[in-house]
């Protein structure tokens, strides 16, 4: 814990425990108090490798699908859907594929071919 966190379990010693020199605790004391560290903790969310504590995920998603439902009964449908807020935290980007087409006839065969497919009712 102490070798993949050192900076993160001092926090959380000193914010915990009021413990601000760990170094002077003695080992099995020191293992006890940081078996008891809350799930919220600097030194968990890092060993876990997540990237914000639970309930700040919760809230976010939250915050999104309410943002989701005021966007999908508002009034302008030409309003651009919110972005979100967890995609933010957790750094998710929405990957588009790109077309390229070394002439126009490509293009158009392309485009036929995808109106074909949507006609036949048939997902890309």
């Amino acid at each position: 814990m102490i070798a993949e966190c050192e900076n993160e379990f001092i926090c959380d010693m000193a914010e915990t425990y009021h413990i601000y020199d760990y170094r002077g605790v003695p080992g099995r004391l020191l293992s006890t108090l940081a078996a008891g560290l809350r799930d919220d903790s600097r030194t968990i969310i890092k060993l876990s490798g997540a990237k914000v504590p639970t309930q700040t995920l919760l809230l976010a998603t939250i915050a999104d699908e309410l943002s989701g439902i005021a966007w999908s009964i508002g009034g302008d449908r030409n309003a651009k859907r919110p972005e979100l807020i967890t995609e933010k935290i957790l750094e998710i980007k929405e990957e588009k594929p790109e077309l390229s087409f070394a002439s126009g006839e490509d293009f158009e065969k392309m485009r036929k071919a995808i109106l074909e497919e949507l006609r036949n009712g048939r997902n890309l």
